[in-house]
C-alpha cells in the first residue's frame, strides 16, 4: 500500500475547481446572461482566496489547498508515498511515468511507457470526453444532468472557457498562497 500525490499550482487548482463546480452543478442553466456568470465567478474566486480553498472542501473535512498538501507531503504516513508536481509531469511525462512504475514495482519498458503516456495524454483524454458527449454516452465525462453546461462548451478536460482573474484577485491569490507556493517550489506566475 502506498500513495501517489500529485501537487498542482494553487491558482491552477482554484480555476480548475471553479470550472468543475460550474460543470458538475450545471450552473450555466441558472445564469440569465454573461454578466451573471462573471459575477458568480468573481464571488466564487474571492471566497476561495479568502478561505484558501473551496468552501465545500473544508466542510467535507478535506481542508483547504495548503492543509491538503501539507497532510500528504509533510506529515508522517504509515505507508510510502510518491510526490509528483503536475507541472513536472507535463514537462517530462516519461520521467514521471518511470517514477510511478518504479514506485509501484512495475517493470515497464520504454515502449510501454511511451504508449501509456500517449493514451493518457491531454489530447487523448479530450478526444474521449468529446466522444462521450457527442454520443451522449454516460461515462467518465458525460452525465445527462450536465447537459446545459456541456451544451455551453464547458468541459472537464479542455476547460473550454477560461476564467480571467482581475489584477486584484491575482494579487490577493499570490499573497494568500505565496508562502506555501514557494515552499513547494512554485514561482509567482507572470500573467
Amino acid at each position: 500500500i502506498g500513495v501517489i500525490y500529485i501537487l498542482r499550482h494553487p491558482i491552477d487548482v482554484m480555476l480548475s475547481n471553479l470550472n468543475y463546480v460550474v460543470l458538475r452543478g450545471n450552473l450555466v442553466a441558472q445564469w440569465p446572461d454573461e454578466e451573471a456568470r462573471r459575477e458568480f465567478e468573481r464571488r466564487w474566486v474571492d471566497d476561495y482566496i479568502a478561505l484558501g480553498g473551496y468552501r465545500q472542501w473544508r466542510e467535507m473535512g478535506f481542508g483547504v489547498w495548503e492543509e491538503n498538501v501539507r497532510s500528504w507531503v509533510e506529515e508522517a504516513l504509515p505507508y510510502p508515498r510518491l510526490i509528483l508536481r503536475h507541472e513536472d509531469m507535463r514537462a517530462n511525462p516519461t520521467e514521471a511515468m518511470t517514477k510511478v512504475c518504479r514506485f509501484l514495482g512495475i517493470e515497464a519498458g520504454v515502449e510501454s511507457i511511451a504508449t501509456t503516456i500517449e493514451r493518457s495524454s491531454f489530447e487523448a483524454m479530450r478526444a474521449l470526453e468529446e466522444r462521450e458527449i457527442a454520443e451522449a454516452r454516460p461515462g467518465i465525462f458525460f452525465d445527462p444532468a450536465q447537459r446545459a453546461s456541456l451544451a455551453s462548451g464547458i468541459r472537464f478536460v479542455s476547460g473550454a472557457r477560461k476564467t480571467v482573474l482581475s489584477a486584484e484577485q491575482r494579487r490577493r491569490a499570490i499573497e494568500r498562497f505565496g508562502q506555501p507556493m514557494a515552499k513547494f517550489g512554485y514561482t509567482v506566475p507572470e500573467s
